[in-house]
């Protein structure tokens, strides 16, 4: 009795969405990928920059060292008459020379500047011109003609001057040529934050755009969502005014034709017991006329409905009890006083079908047992209605709730299929849940959990017929 969504709802399509999330981590990808190949290529030169220009500036330094030294031992020379200070001097001289050709052949595969190789072969023009000219001074200077040694320094000092001035000018160069390939790197590495910048900034552009799309695609699924919900609801409402209609207006032609059967039996003999069957079927037709009205009437508990547990499970107790006895069977409860949403005439009808199903679906030659036990768990209250019958198999259990539904073990026994559908509605209806425990052998457990009331659980409930 419960109205379906309509199956016309529209559907969101995946692809689209797929597709823009996909161009998103596209772009992001592509960003990654771009940033670590400029970065590689920045370390790459920046490394070749920092090699080159080290190595470059070291050994034009240890060049101009030489020089300067060896203008300083050739002065030294000059001034010294002792023959084993000169020879002392003159072997450092010589390390001097060895140096400065050992520093010039490792610098010689390296000048490839503009204009550093030319400036070093004229560098090296001087040096080598220098040679002639220092060996005559320390010739003079050995013989200890110091004034003819002390016109030949004058005269080395401005060879000595250039070729201090070439080895300044080789250190310029390759300063000047390492500040612009660090201002070329500089200006890659801004190109490249620009182009990831753009890049990051689309992808950003692109994930809201999408964004605001799947946005407004769910605000429209659920304003849809709504408006199916508030129809549903709706007609579930006509559906259950009509059932209740239905039913009551069927009590009036269902009581007359009971009546004209009594009065039909009592007027002609009953031969193969025909007025019986009449009699058992119009009391079947009243149950289920009885059970659909109260379906009806279960979706709707009153507002504000505060009942006790304990109350309704002690009346029902008293009720099923001459049947017990009749059958040999016993009920036990164990059932906290509390407070809990639900109409109490309502939570008797469930709690009173329960313990009936319990009664009715007994094993053969099984006293029937019932157990019925009911806790506070927090701000939900708790109630087990467990018994020892025929139980139900896990393929039954998730159908049993639907109305007329009967299993094949129970179809033997009467019964309108509409009990346990009475039970559900009062209790969803309620805001609470019902569940089935199959694992209980032999029988079943139904367990109802309702939302407690406001207040203090310990205080006695207003009863609310």
């Amino acid at each position: 009795m419960k109205a379906t969504l309509p199956s016309e709802l529209p559907r969101i399509g995946p692809w689209p969405i797929r597709a823009a999330f996909a161009a998103i981590v596209a772009t992001f990808v592509a960003s990654n990928l771009i940033a670590m190949r400029e970065a590689k290529n920045v370390e790459s030169q920046s490394r070749l920059i920092v090699s080159n220009m080290l190595t470059s500036i070291e050994l034009v330094s240890r060049l101009e060292h030489d020089v300067a030294q060896k203008r300083l031992l050739l002065d030294e020379h000059t001034l010294e008459t002792r023959s084993p200070a000169m020879e002392r001097l003159e072997g450092q001289i010589a390390e001097i020379d060895a140096d400065f050709a050992s520093t010039s052949r490792a610098y010689e595969p390296i000048a490839s500047l503009p204009g550093e190789h030319a400036l070093w072969n004229d560098l090296r023009v001087e040096v080598a011109a220098l040679q002639g000219p220092a060996g005559d001074l320390l010739t003079l200077s050995r013989a200890n003609r110091d004034i003819d040694a002390r016109k030949k320094m004058a005269e080395l000092q401005p060879m000595l001057d250039a070729i201090n001035q070439k080895t300044a000018a080789l250190v310029h160069i390759n300063h000047a040529e390492a500040d612009a390939t660090v201002a070329a790197v500089e200006a890659q590495r801004q190109t490249t934050l620009f182009l990831l910048s753009l890049m990051a900034l689309a992808g950003s552009g692109l994930a809201v755009a999408v964004a605001i799309g799947v946005i407004r695609v769910v605000t429209s699924r659920e304003a849809q969502l709504r408006s199916t919900s508030l129809l549903l609801e709706e007609r579930n409402r006509e559906l259950d005014a009509f059932a209740g209609r239905v039913a009551h207006d069927l009590r009036a032609p269902m009581t007359a034709i009971g009546l004209a059967a009594m009065r039909l039996s009592q007027r002609v003999p009953d031969e193969k017991g025909t007025s019986a069957v009449l009699r058992r079927n119009m009391a079947r037709m009243e149950v289920l006329v009885r059970d659909l009205l109260t379906l009806s009437r279960a979706g709707s508990p009153a507002k504000d409905a505060v009942c006790d547990p304990a109350g309704v499970v002690a009346s029902i107790a008293e009720e099923f009890a001459p049947q017990l006895q009749r059958e040999n069977g016993t009920l036990r409860t164990s059932v906290d006083s509390a407070r809990v949403t639900c109409s109490e005439g309502l939570l008797r009808q469930a709690v009173w079908n329960l313990t009936e199903n319990a009664m009715r679906y007994h094993r053969p030659g099984v006293p029937p047992t019932i157990e019925i036990h009911g806790r506070i768990q927090g701000n939900t209250y708790r109630l087990r209605v467990s018994d020892n019958g025929i139980g139900m198999s896990p393929d039954d259990a998730p159908r049993v709730f639907e109305p007329f539904y009967r299993a094949e073990r129970s179809r033997s026994k009467p019964g309108t299929g509409l009990g346990l559908s009475i039970v559900k509605r009062v209790v969803e209806a309620s805001g609470g849940t019902v569940t089935i425990d199959t694992k209980t052998a032999p029988g079943t457990a139904f367990i109802v959990d309702l939302p407690m009331a406001g207040g203090d659980p310990h205080q006695a409930p207003r009863k609310i017929t």
